[in-house]
């Protein structure tokens, strides 16, 4: 039996393509059925020495478990009675070369030959598309490495051999009116079913504003996205985010140049016979600078959506803490669908706080104006500092409070035990903000 292995890259139509190939059989050729047409965790959980716990647990899930499912679902696919096996998942681009060697010698035992399919796409075109992808999951940019095609590849080298690995052009889907899942089809000699409807994108980019304030979110609050809870939420947020700023034309690639292999244009040219144009190089004026960007009109979205919403009763003259409100409504009405009520009195408190922290910012304005250029941008500097540390506190005690208002009603523990946290979440209520509400706590100078 063949296999042929889709592999990615990301932000290529994998969504799409695999969409479109799930529950795919047509006799000679079949999709293998993993659960899930994305086939990403179940060969990163097969094939990694960890078993890709992390993303297990964090979800709750057993990764023992998780690898056994996995493990009887490509068994039965590998004796399927056909001669060409796919499998899909564009994760399995980021494999190491012991990855690589581990499923190849796995599939090996069923399959006689390989053609992997790797779609590579413009660099910077690609790096805009990935950036926004990183800014929605709620990750600092930053801290965030992404692997070349060139290192991708030389790493699918421990495993298989140039002949083995296939190249195709992403844009070359505009010989088929931009539908990539044709493309794709075509190049591999598959049949569509006869009901196929091109589809809009099913993973579309976000505009520049919501990437703004994503960004601003993700740099300055640190989303809390661990947990299948938290994670609805934060994806419910990152949905009406992109609701409220609707995109509008194609975002300017040169936002996200920081993302950007130059060395992937000569590796294309050389390699896969394919040529781009390459883009100058960095500027200092390339990256979209928040500190550099008039967010008024941003602010006053946010401040609407929030204050309909019924929190906080002034509106904040923040926009970093006009987002904390708005996320923590979305974790907040996650929570109350899973049982957890919200006490009024949060909302009093929000407010008292909110007061304190503009009067702490107006005094160190005050001070900053009676200093010189250089001690002015210092103050701002340990002001910024200082107002971010008190968001953070607040963000976690607030959702500490939560957990332990969550716990006392989990109807799995005895009603002492539930008595014992219910008691203890009141506690920790009054300790954080009733009684800290009358101190500095945001480290005004």
């Amino acid at each position: 039996m063949k296999c042929i292995l889709h592999i990615g890259a990301h932000k290529t139509g994998t969504t799409s393509i695999q969409s479109a190939l799930d529950g795919y059989d047509d006799g000679q050729n079949f999709f293998a059925n993993l659960g899930n047409p994305n086939h990403s965790f179940a060969f990163q959980t097969l094939f990694s020495d960890d078993l890709f716990a992390n993303h297990w647990k964090t979800l709750g899930e057993d990764p023992l478990e998780q690898f056994r499912l996995y493990d009887e679902q490509l068994r039965l696919a590998l004796e399927e009675d056909r001669e060409v096996i796919i499998f899909s998942g564009e994760n399995i681009s980021y494999f190491d070369e012991n990855q690589y060697k581990k499923m190849r010698d796995r599939l090996s035992q069923s399959c006689s030959s390989f053609e992997v399919i790797f779609y590579i796409r413009e660099p910077l075109q690609w790096a805009a598309s990935f950036g926004q992808q990183i800014v929605r999951h709620g990750r600092q940019e930053s801290d965030y490495r992404i692997p070349s095609f060139k290192e991708r590849y030389a790493k699918l080298l421990s495993a298989f051999s140039p002949t083995e690995i296939r190249f195709l052009k992403y844009e070359d889907k505009n010989r088929f009116s931009g539908d990539i899942v044709l493309h794709f089809f075509d190049a591999l000699g598959l049949k569509l079913a006869q009901n196929y409807n091109h589809q809009t994108r099913l993973n579309a980019g976000i505009s520049m504003e919501a990437v703004r304030v994503l960004r601003i979110v993700n740099e300055e609050l640190y989303p809390i996205n661990r947990g299948e809870i938290l994670q609805r939420a934060h994806w419910k947020f990152v949905g009406e985010v992109a609701r409220l700023f609707p995109r509008n034309g194609r975002i300017d690639a040169l936002n996200f140049l920081n993302f950007l292999k130059f060395e992937d244009y000569k590796f294309l040219r050389e390699c896969a016979g394919i040529e781009y144009a390459v883009p100058e190089e960095a500027t200092s004026s390339t990256h979209c600078e928040l500190k550099d960007t008039d967010l008024s009109g941003i602010h006053e979205v946010v401040n609407r959506y929030i204050f309909d919403a019924g929190f906080p009763r002034e509106k904040p003259t923040n926009l970093a803490v006009s987002l904390a409100y708005m996320y923590a409504f979305f974790i907040a009405e996650e929570l109350n669908e899973n049982g957890i009520v919200i006490s009024d009195k949060t909302i009093d408190l929000r407010k008292n706080l909110e007061e304190q922290r503009d009067a702490a910012l107006e005094q160190a304005r005050q001070i900053a104006e009676d200093r010189n250029n250089a001690a002015e941008k210092a103050n701002r500097l340990t002001m910024d500092i200082n107002a971010r540390r008190s968001r953070i506190a607040f963000y976690i005690d607030f959702l500490d409070y939560w957990i332990h208002m969550y716990i006392s009603k989990i109807p799995f523990f005895s009603s002492s035990f539930r008595k014992k946290f219910s008691r203890g979440a009141e506690k920790r209520f009054r300790e954080c903000y009733i009684k800290e509400a009358s101190k500095d706590r945001f480290g005004s100078t």
